[in-house]
């Protein structure tokens, strides 16, 4: 039940009951009331009463009704606990897995090019390795936290050096082209 039905509610309640405390305190009798009593009777307990003080019990209910039933609710009803508001997903847990290939420009697998892996939050390198016969790379998982960055530099004597930054998003997964260094003196 809302709030605001249950104040309107008690409001009209209370309404009822200063009218028939005004039309008592008053002395006036109101149309169709002849003075015979009318009996109420509730689990045993009966009154005696005239219309007006009838109508006088009734709003009083009427007027405590709504607001009992909302303090009801709000006893029996479970508090939830406070969540924390919605922020940046918990990256925390989360692994990214690096792994590739060295090619050259025409797609020839690349052997021996070194691969290394930076944090670049820290500012150190925390992996190195060589490819295989194919080319191929693959390195232990890492952690992802919301500020990880990683920097994974490829690089082979005679070649330019490339690099590939990734963060958060899950796992990247890339092939690197290894271009030839062009020596002066040679031919295009």
């Amino acid at each position: 039940m809302s709030p605001e039905l249950s104040y309107a509610v008690t409001g009209l309640g209370i309404l009822l009951c200063l009218f028939c405390f005004a039309m008592v305190f008053r002395g006036q009798r109101i149309p169709g009331d002849e003075g015979s009593a009318q009996e109420l009777e509730f689990k045993g307990l009966k009154l005696k009463a005239n219309s007006l003080v009838t109508l006088l019990i009734v709003s009083a209910l009427l007027a405590g009704f709504p607001l009992g039933l909302q303090a009801w609710i709000q006893i029996n009803t479970p508090v939830a606990t406070p969540t924390a508001p919605a922020t940046a997903p918990q990256l925390a847990t989360l692994r990214l897995f690096v792994t590739g290939q060295v090619l050259d420009g025409n797609g020839g697998q690349i052997e021996n090019a070194t691969v290394r892996v930076f944090d670049v939050r820290q500012g150190r390198q925390i992996h190195e390795a060589q490819t295989d016969g194919f080319g191929s790379f693959d390195f232990p998982p890492l952690e992802l936290g919301q500020d990880d960055r990683y920097k994974v530099v490829m690089s082979k004597d005679g070649f330019l050096e490339q690099t590939v930054l990734m963060g958060p998003g899950g796992s990247v997964g890339f092939n690197a082209a290894l271009v030839k260094r062009k020596t002066p003196g040679t031919p295009p």
